[in-house]
């Protein structure tokens, strides 16, 4: 069930009275309401609210039985979330015995360093953040464990496709019997926005998890990384608004620091939605009132949307990450990786195994003719609902769940 626009308003008000009580300040009031539990679980589980919200029902006086739901849920991600760690433990293993820096991110250390349990954001994939030099030799250690890439990544290092994908993207998935693997060689799509690994490995910062301990990123860069992500995913997913909330309130976020335009509307989205906490700079409080409202009402648009409805247009996907990528990008750089990106998607370089640009040419041509054709002949036929509608020409798609 997709929950109605109502009903995520209502979470809304749940998440930003579950902030103010983390941080000793009086909820808001509860307000009657016509909407029934079940709508209400649907926009929870919709923006992954299950930690943040279970564990205040008391005092937000949630409904029965929101309560035995969230407690259940709560228990079952636990679980889940022990698995992971196990398998971060197996991952660092492997890693330390190759000779691989490499931080934890999201997940299991973002939980920790925002809420202080290891469980107290959810789960989620794990993601790894390597330096680019050292993603060939995690492809082969993660393959050899029995992890396996994830179509349409390449799975040659030694094709063309390979460096296309390591030069316009920034992050590889391997799939395995208990966990998914997110291996970033950059925090962001763009070259220019967030720090590069030497930069973010200098500042580094370690965190428990159970039976390891774990480089994470610094307060500072885990809050730009999560302003462009939560930008990225155009602010659809309150879990995300959390953590930016969560991370603002660490003091080392603010020293000697300049906010990025992305960083700015991701505030304002922020404070819209779910509240920003007390104890801002007043030269942060003072950019904030010169932002527009509309970024916080595309946020909601996007919040209220189901998570994988389908797009309306062919290329939807792709011109939402093109946006993103040129207003993320700081460097003429970042133009050119773009364009390529959308000229050559991941999926359209998917089993290419010729080494060089000009070998995979003819059968990338005829790819991309058929693919052409095979969508204007849909649309002009008024073929299968949803036909083609699903963004593949934007490069892989799935629902965000870290």
């Amino acid at each position: 069930m997709d929950p109605s626009p109502a009903a995520t308003e209502r979470v809304r008000v749940w998440a930003r009275s579950a902030l103010a009580l983390e941080s000793g300040r009086s909820p808001r009031p509860s307000e009657p309401s016509n909407l029934t539990p079940h709508e209400l679980l649907a926009a929870v589980y919709r923006h992954r609210l299950v930690e943040l919200l279970g564990e205040h029902a008391d005092a937000l006086e949630l409904p029965a039985p929101i309560p035995e739901q969230l407690s259940t849920q709560r228990r079952r991600a636990q679980r889940s979330i022990m698995v992971q760690s196990l398998e971060i433990g197996r991952i660092a293993a492997m890693f330390s015995a190759a000779g691989i820096r490499w931080l934890s991110l999201k997940g299991p250390a973002l939980a920790v360093q925002t809420t202080g349990a290891v469980d107290g954001r959810g789960g989620g994939d794990i993601d790894v953040f390597v330096a680019a030099e050292s993603v060939e030799e995690t492809f082969r250690l993660l393959m050899g464990a029995g992890w396996a890439v994830r179509a349409p990544n390449p799975g040659d290092p030694a094709s063309w496709a390979w460096r296309h994908v390591l030069r316009t993207y920034n992050e590889m998935t391997f799939d395995g019997p208990h966990s998914s693997v997110d291996v970033h060689w950059r925090l962001d799509p763009t070259l220019s926005a967030l720090p590069d690994f030497e930069t973010a490995w200098s500042h580094r910062v370690d965190v428990e998890l159970p039976g390891i301990t774990v480089a994470t990123l610094s307060a500072a860069a885990a809050f730009s990384h999560t302003c462009h992500h939560a930008a990225k995913d155009e602010w659809r997913w309150l879990r995300s608004l959390v953590d930016v909330h969560r991370l603002a309130r660490a003091p080392d976020v603010w020293t000697a620091r300049e906010l990025s335009r992305l960083e700015l509307a991701t505030l304002a989205v922020t404070d819209s939605c779910v509240g920003l906490p007390d104890g801002l700079p007043p030269s942060v409080q003072d950019q904030l009132r010169t932002v527009s409202g509309r970024a916080a009402d595309r946020a909601r648009r996007a919040q209220d949307r189901p998570v994988l409805a389908e797009n309306a247009v062919p290329g939807a996907h792709m011109w939402r990450a093109t946006r993103y990528r040129l207003s993320a990008s700081r460097a003429p750089a970042d133009l050119r990786i773009a364009v390529a990106a959308a000229a050559l998607p991941a999926g359209s370089v998917a089993g290419l195994t010729a080494s060089s640009a000009w070998a995979a040419l003819p059968r990338l041509v005829a790819r991309r003719l058929g693919r052409l054709l095979s969508k204007v002949a849909i649309w002009m036929g008024g073929g299968p609902s949803g036909a083609g509608r699903a963004g593949g020409a934007g490069g892989p798609v799935r629902p965000d769940v870290r």
